[in-house]
Formats: structure tokens, C-alpha cells, sequence
């Protein structure tokens, strides 16, 4: 909304004390009124920043909620893979110690392609 023009000193009319009592009057009713207006705004918009900040907040937690959950998932899942692969190398150092002890007993043939020890 556009302000009205004000007049220049030489326009405005001649005016008695109680008109220019009531003319104070009203500019003070409007300052007061602008003034209100301006102060419900900003409270407005303090309630609108707070609302916002909460809104931030909470998705912050729950992404750090996310967080946290990913790795402890991610923890779980190197623990398995760690004892997947102790269990595969202990049945590999199990089967090679077989071999090696089938092999020292004679009881099976060297694998084709292999070469035998000659002593």
C-alpha cells in the first residue's frame, strides 16, 4: 500500500488547536497501530524461525539416529564377514594339514602334474 502524498507546508489548510489536537491524535493512533502491526510480525515470524528450527532439529536427530544405526549394522556385518572368513581359513589350514598328513601316511598318490620328491 502506497503512503498518501503529505502536503507541502504551504498546502496544508489552516488549522485551529483542537483540530491540530486531533490531527496529533490520529497520527499517534496510526503510529501506534503501525507499530502493533510491525511488532505482530515480527512475532510472527519469531513463531514461524522457532517452528522451522524445531523442524531442523528433529530431522537432525533422526539423520544422526540413521547415522548411528547404519553403523552399527555396518559393525555387525564386518563382524560376520570376519568370522565367515576365520571359519573358511580354518577349514582350508584343516583340509591342507589332511593332505599333508595323507600324503606323509602314503595314503594318497601325489596329484598328476606334481612332481615327486626324489631323494
Amino acid at each position: 500500500m502506497k503512503a498518501p502524498e503529505l502536503p507541502t507546508i504551504d498546502q496544508w489548510p489552516a488549522m485551529g488547536p483542537d483540530d491540530l489536537i486531533g490531527e496529533n491524535t490520529r497520527l499517534l493512533q496510526d503510529l501506534a497501530a503501525a507499530n502493533a502491526r510491525a511488532c505482530a510480525a515480527r512475532e510472527r515470524l519469531a513463531r514461524k524461525e522457532a517452528d522451522l528450527r524445531a523442524v531442523l532439529r528433529n530431522e537432525l536427530v533422526a539423520s544422526k539416529d540413521a547415522i548411528a544405526a547404519m553403523e552399527r549394522q555396518h559393525e555387525v556385518n564386518i563382524a560376520m564377514v570376519r568370522k565367515a572368513a576365520q571359519i573358511e581359513v580354518g577349514r582350508i589350514m584343516t583340509a591342507a594339514r589332511e593332505a599333508v598328513a595323507q600324503r606323509a601316511a602314503g595314503d594318497v598318490p601325489d596329484e598328476p602334474g606334481r612332481l615327486n620328491d626324489v631323494g
